[in-house]
């Protein structure tokens, strides 16, 4: 048959529990890395995306990365007002368009998939320290690739913070 046709669907609020989180990206780090996933990759990978999604109290459509839609993403989206920083201190409220998914696992792989192969590779490098568990080479690669438009040392100070508290509570060395 022919291929569907992706639609915009309403924004609908998804929250995830940490642990929820924790085992969609677990799974789905594993099936795509294989032999070099890590606790570590998934912990690094959870505080990203807490970081994203408000700890998965404010995740829509189980967008784990908060990932926007491009012309090559073949599935649904929905529209978001969001404010974006265009140049330094400079902020703009803008309708965008985001990634949305009919389960978390779906999400969550596709935000795997999204670093480790989308996009011609562009995350590549970023996609190689989330696997080495680097939290800070993982965020500065992201900002170089413009995944962001947030201010990076925040937004680094952030994930750390969260990768710290996850490797803790899940007991990863």
């Amino acid at each position: 048959g022919a291929p569907r046709r992706m639609s915009e669907v309403q924004p609908a609020l998804t929250m995830l529990s940490e642990a929820d989180m924790f085992e969609h990206l677990a799974t789905a780090i594993y099936e795509q890395a294989k032999g070099n996933a890590s606790p570590e990759a998934v912990a690094l990978a959870l505080a990203h995306t807490a970081l994203e999604t408000g700890r998965g109290k404010k995740m829509h459509n189980y967008n784990f990365g908060h990932l926007t839609k491009s012309k090559e993403f073949p599935g649904d989206f929905y529209l978001l007002q969001i404010k974006e920083q265009i140049k330094p201190g400079i902020w703009k409220l803008m309708d965008m368009k985001f990634r949305a998914y009919s389960s978390p696992l779906a999400g969550a792989s596709d935000y795997i998939d999204f670093l480790s192969t989308q996009n011609s590779g562009r995350y590549a490098k970023a996609y190689e320290y989330l696997l080495l568990g680097e939290p800070e080479n993982f965020v500065t690669e992201l900002h170089k690739q413009r995944y962001f438009t947030a201010n990076p040392g925040p937004y680094i100070n952030s994930v750390v913070s969260l990768y710290r508290e996850y490797k803790h509570r899940y007991g990863i060395r």
